[in-house]
């Protein structure tokens, strides 16, 4: 409806929409052209700008009163009727539509710029013994397969970048299965990439790392039943009577029974220690002649 407008105030009649799609790889210098040729009658110049993320600007350029208008990335400007993209970024993907407006008509070139990066692939076993195959920072997202079929996981995630990390595990169906393929296949790449790992001791790594998490939970509790309950001052307590010392005499020793009978925590058994190390020093600095 704007465009109609647009081109009943100028006179002239719309032209039939041309769109395109053009993919170019991230760093390069991109240029996009208007597909209409403006003549010797150009009156106005526009290029509209849809980013992926909703954002938008607008390029304009009036030959009549010679004046321009950007409020586009200082990286984007005009070249002729082109318009010239230094060192494009992933974030520079969207619709980039020409309008071109001289004396026979208003004709638009709307192009679909999609930017290309090279993901990085890698594929090991995860920590829970699983093939993990993984395909980092790539634009647009990768896909992943798997030879022979299994059990597959995948998740896709966006980089403040805006590129893409797609991961898949592999979990085999058959116990047969002894070595796995990853393949990623990906617009930059000539041929999907492939690699392949054993899972042999896949299992038995997972067994052992279940079973060491669950022997450092059980001593875990172990621990704190013993810091917390009574059974645990107890054990406390027995360990501290080990300690050979000679027998207080008078007040001296009705206060140790006193508090050998206290209520012992695992705060206070550090405290204790210490405080029975220091009477063990001083009577024997009374024994000596």
């Amino acid at each position: 409806m704007q465009r109609e407008l647009y081109c009943e105030n100028l006179g002239i009649e719309p032209s039939v929409l041309v769109t395109e799609s053009v993919r170019v790889w991230a760093g390069s210098s991109t240029v996009l052209r208007c597909r209409q040729d403006p003549g010797d009658s150009l009156l106005l110049l526009t290029w509209k700008v849809l980013l992926l993320d909703n954002s938008h600007c607008t390029l304009q350029l009036n030959w009549e009163n010679l004046t321009n208008h950007n409020n586009c990335s200082e990286r984007m400007r005009p070249e002729n009727t082109s318009l010239r993209i230094e060192n494009t970024a992933v974030t520079d993907q969207g619709t980039y539509t020409c309008e071109i407006a001289n004396s026979l008509g208003t004709f638009f070139t709307s192009v679909l710029l999609e930017v290309l990066v090279e993901p990085s692939v890698t594929l090991e076993l995860n920590k829970l013994g699983v093939p993990e195959c993984r395909a980092h920072g790539g634009n647009p997202a990768a896909n992943i397969s798997w030879i022979p079929e299994g059990s597959i996981s995948t998740n896709r995630a966006m980089e403040p970048d805006r590129s893409w990390t797609v991961s898949s595990t592999y979990t085999a169906t058959s116990s047969n299965v002894t070595q796995v393929t990853c393949i990623v296949s990906h617009p930059t790449f000539p041929q999907p990439h492939s690699s392949s790992i054993s899972t042999a001791g896949s299992g038995r790594i997972l067994w052992v790392r279940v079973t060491v998490s669950i022997i450092v939970v059980i001593m875990g509790l172990f621990l704190i039943v013993m810091l917390f309950s009574s059974y645990g001052q107890s054990w406390a307590q027995g360990c501290l009577r080990e300690v050979k010392m000679p027998e207080p005499q008078g007040e001296e020793k009705e206060e140790d029974e006193d508090e050998e009978e206290a209520e012992w925590s695992h705060t206070q058994v550090a405290a204790k220690l210490k405080a029975l190390e220091q009477r063990v020093s001083a009577l024997e600095k009374q024994n000596q002649p």
